[in-house]
């Protein structure tokens, strides 16, 4: 799986900045997006999982619940799911064009909202 190694920030609508993660996964592959994080035992702290081309995600053979951010192209946060647990699908959302996956809980402790955006570039910031 490919590795993002540089910090990605929300971009909140009044400009106000907070770090979602020091790095992420990303999941571009067929096979690595259909598998996302089948088979792993946790995800926790700030670990996160970008997945390509989708507006919904699965969570078929998970074991534990997890936190999504849907974005469309420009990064901009067109829907969530919270606390999504194991054996569900996620409603689609339109417009999106990737998820990002995180530990259960995560959305609410950063308080993310829709039309927040991601910065995966500190020359966006």
């Amino acid at each position: 799986m490919k590795r993002i190694e540089r910090p990605v920030w929300i971009r909140r609508s009044n400009g106000e900045k907070t770090l979602l993660s020091p790095g992420l996964d990303i999941a571009s592959t067929f096979i690595r997006r259909l598998k996302g994080l089948i088979g792993r035992e946790s995800f926790s702290g700030d670990e996160a999982l970008l997945i390509t081309n989708t507006s919904m995600v699965h969570m078929m053979f998970m074991r534990f619940p997890i936190d999504v951010i849907f974005c469309d192209r420009s990064h901009k946060i067109v829907g969530l799911a919270r606390s999504l647990r194991p054996w569900r699908i996620s409603r689609p959302f339109f417009g999106a064009s990737y998820v990002v996956e995180l530990p259960s809980e995560r959305i609410g402790e950063l308080a993310i909202s829709v039309g927040d955006s991601l910065v995966f570039d500190e020359s966006q910031q």
